[in-house]
């Protein structure tokens, strides 16, 4: 249901730790969106070849903008409804946990 929505056989294994996290959090469509806004390539919700080209340019770097947006993602949902309050530790620390294991599989640069 996560997995091979986003493709993540595909993916670097780092930005396919904390992508796969994102899908089952919040659904591979959204999931693709967030991580093709956060690598610059057109955003569709569909993880297709420009999508794939573009993570594995990314490296490193493509993780954190990742993840950064994640973080942006779960303040503005915060802010546009305050009853989202209540979720954003748990989201932050989910995120930040999904950062964590995906560092396992982060090159030295």
């Amino acid at each position: 249901m996560y997995w091979t929505p986003i493709q993540g056989d595909k993916l670097p294994p780092a930005l396919a730790v904390v992508v796969f996290d994102h899908a089952v959090n919040a659904g591979p469509p959204k999931a693709t969106r967030l991580l093709q806004a956060a690598l610059g390539a057109s955003v569709d919700g569909v993880m297709g070849r420009q999508t794939l080209a573009a993570a594995r340019l990314a490296g490193n770097e493509g993780v954190l903008r990742f993840c950064a947006e994640r973080m942006a993602h779960y303040a503005g949902l915060a802010q546009r409804r305050p009853a989202n309050r209540r979720f954003l530790r748990g989201w932050r620390i989910r995120a930040f946990r999904a950062l964590r294991a995906a560092a396992r599989h982060m090159e030295a640069s």
